[in-house]
């Protein structure tokens, strides 16, 4: 599934504590036996911006899910010409284009069309529109096409071989056209191909599932098995690889068989397993587990989508689609109660000081200015210990913390003691991308002092 960024996304796992709350439990599952969905395997999920959540399954047609009413759509009661349905996307008129098993199809919400595409029993894998509107059409094993509207041409590959079979495609920021495939990264600049395979050396993998593009214009690519991403930067390549021993030591997770990604809107890749059913944050650094209710032995995740509310939308290969709802809406509603009422714990909260960043990752240090005279504090993110009852001296102590975009960051010190000399006073820096910004905190037994810290990335 191509997944685009249709909202400015109150990034859900900033925090690696935060995910570690997320159990299996905190997931809502809709399948056969509990809703109208017609197919436990759920190929791809869409969320228009008006809420309206559009569901394809392999096996029992397209759903329609709009304020609670569901609506089916297959071969016997509309235009598709099957019920097995493996992609779907939106052009830019809002008109939805279906990839399935046998030719493509187009839904205006009330007309059906399809087009046929030129080979006997052909299999549509993925489809998307480019900036002109032109829809292009990958398949399982015979190359690319691009229909214009009135006519469908051969763009790339040749016939019944696994090598050209196209698993996704993405436009770039200049127009050029990338291809997943079985073979390699394929690029399409100014009429010329360009293959990426495992000849480039930094490139260690040639099957490729998904691709999607970060804020900056970064081309990422999940690789199918081994590695995680590989990233183009608009010069080069680079391979970003952490496999892991999975629970059942059977695969690498989360560094291998990723077959979903979404880019969150602070560059956080979420990413979904074949195999194992699990979810995995990689912030370029760390790749973090996060529970869900698909067990470890079942084939996992086919999809991902997020919606402009932060909530989380899988589909899964044989047991329907889960919805999480954004944990951080009930973490920060929590949060904002409590400020809203001027209390921290058993305290006043006092503001003393506003600061905006241009990094979501900064280091914070927390030490003591004066003479150390034994205070002794916690810190808190958001609700979040990160410091916990330490003794503050003139050598600081360091932790890395990670800040959620367009919210107010709530930085807290919190004072376990007032030292020899009250109040207890902490000496506090923030540094961004090698910028220090210094100032003091003063807390007692009755407030607690605060920064409010925004991060705004550079334009």
């Amino acid at each position: 599934m191509q997944l685009s960024s249709f909202f400015l996304f109150l990034a859900i796992f900033t925090s690696l504590s935060l995910s570690a709350q997320i159990t299996d439990t905190a997931w809502q599952n809709f399948n056969t036996d509990n809703s109208a969905l017609p197919d436990n395997f759920v190929s791809d999920i869409e969320v228009t911006d008006d809420g309206t959540v559009w569901v394809a399954t392999w096996g029992g047609g397209l759903v329609k899910i709009n304020n609670d009413q569901w609506t089916v759509y297959n071969a016997d009661n509309s235009g598709l010409p099957s019920n097995l349905i493996n992609h779907m996307s939106f052009d830019r008129n809002g008109v939805l284009w279906l990839a399935t098993d046998g030719d493509i199809t187009r839904f205006d919400g009330v007309n059906w069309k399809v087009i046929r595409l030129p080979a006997k029993e052909n299999i549509a894998l993925t489809i998307e529109a480019d900036p002109q509107g032109r829809i292009w059409v990958g398949t399982y094993d015979q190359g690319l096409y691009r229909y214009d509207g009135r006519h469908l041409k051969k763009m790339w590959g040749g016939y019944k071989s696994m090598d050209y079979g196209v698993n996704d495609i993405l436009f770039d920021r200049e127009g050029n056209a990338w291809l997943a495939t079985r073979i390699g990264l394929l690029q399409y600049k100014e009429e010329n191909w360009t293959l990426y395979d495992t000849t480039h050396p930094e490139l260690t993998a040639n099957v490729y599932y998904q691709l999607s593009m970060d804020s900056k214009g970064h081309v990422w690519a999940a690789t199918y098995p081994p590695g995680n991403y590989a990233r183009w930067d608009g010069d080069d390549w680079a391979m970003f690889q952490e496999p892991r021993p999975s629970a059942t030591a059977d695969k690498d997770f989360p560094g291998n068989y990723i077959y979903a990604m979404y880019i969150t809107d602070g560059d956080e890749i979420l990413g979904g397993s074949q195999y194992h059913g699990a979810l995995a944050l990689f912030d370029g650094d760390d790749m973090e587990e996060i529970a869900t209710p698909l067990s470890p032995k079942d084939m996992g995740v086919s999809s991902l989508e997020m919606d402009k509310e932060g909530n989380i939308w899988v589909g899964s290969w044989k047991r329907g689609f889960f919805f999480l709802k954004n944990p951080e809406q009930q973490v920060s509603a929590a949060l904002i109660d409590s400020f809203s009422q001027e209390l921290f714990l058993d305290r006043k909260i006092k503001k003393q000081r506003d600061l905006t960043v241009n990094s979501p990752k900064v280091e914070l240090w927390v030490y003591d200015n004066r003479k150390v005279d034994g205070d002794t504090v916690s810190v808190s993110l958001n609700g979040e210990w990160v410091i916990r009852d330490q003794l503050i001296t003139q050598e600081p102590i360091k932790v890395d913390i990670r800040l959620k975009r367009d919210f107010d960051n709530h930085i807290i010190l919190y004072a376990e003691n007032l030292g020899r000399r009250p109040p207890n006073t902490a000496a506090i820096a923030i540094v961004d991308k090698s910028k220090e910004h210094r100032f003091t905190l003063r807390s007692d037994l009755e407030k607690s002092g605060t920064v409010i810290v925004r991060y705004e990335p550079e334009p």
